[in-house]
C-alpha cells in the first residue's frame, strides 16, 4: 500500500497518477500531507483540465505533468529534478529562517535591559556600552 510505504520509507520524489484505485490523487495529497513534507509529489494525468491541475497544485503537488510527456516525451526527468531542487530550496530557506529568528530572540534577550539597553555583537555577546569591550 502506498500510504504503508510513504510512512515508513524515504523518497526523494513520488510520482502519482490522478485517477487511482480508491480515491483522486488530490485526496491522496491531503490525507498524506505530512509525508510529502518530505517528498515533493508529482502528479500526472491523461485529464489535462485546469480545474484537475489546480486542484493537485493546491492539495499540495509539486508539480503536474500530463502523462503523455510523462511517458513518451521527455520532460518527466527534469520535472523529477525541477521538484528535488525546489525542495531542497525551500527546506533550506525554512531552516535559515527558523535559524535567523533564533539569533533574533537571543539577539533581544540580550538587548532589552531595564536601565537602558546593551550592545551587543553579531554572536549575541554583550558588549558595554560606554568602553566598546565584552561585558565579563
Amino acid at each position: 500500500d502506498f500510504l504503508e510505504k510513504i510512512k515508513t520509507n524515504n523518497y526523494d520524489c513520488a510520482i502519482l497518477d490522478y485517477t487511482l484505485p480508491d480515491c483522486e490523487a488530490n485526496n491522496l495529497l491531503i490525507e498524506a500531507a505530512e509525508f510529502f513534507q518530505n517528498c515533493p509529489p508529482i502528479v500526472m494525468s491523461c485529464n489535462q483540465s485546469q480545474e484537475i491541475v489546480i486542484q493537485c497544485m493546491r492539495s499540495g503537488g509539486a508539480d503536474f505533468i500530463p502523462k503523455s510527456q510523462a511517458v513518451f516525451g521527455t520532460q518527466l526527468w527534469p520535472r523529477i529534478q525541477n521538484a528535488i531542487n525546489n525542495h531542497k530550496d525551500k527546506i533550506e530557506k525554512q531552516n535559515n529562517i527558523e535559524h535567523a529568528e533564533g539569533l533574533l530572540k537571543r539577539v533581544r534577550k540580550f538587548i532589552t535591559k531595564e536601565d537602558g539597553y546593551n550592545i551587543v555583537d553579531i554572536e549575541g555577546k554583550i558588549i558595554n556600552k560606554e568602553n566598546s569591550k565584552p561585558d565579563q
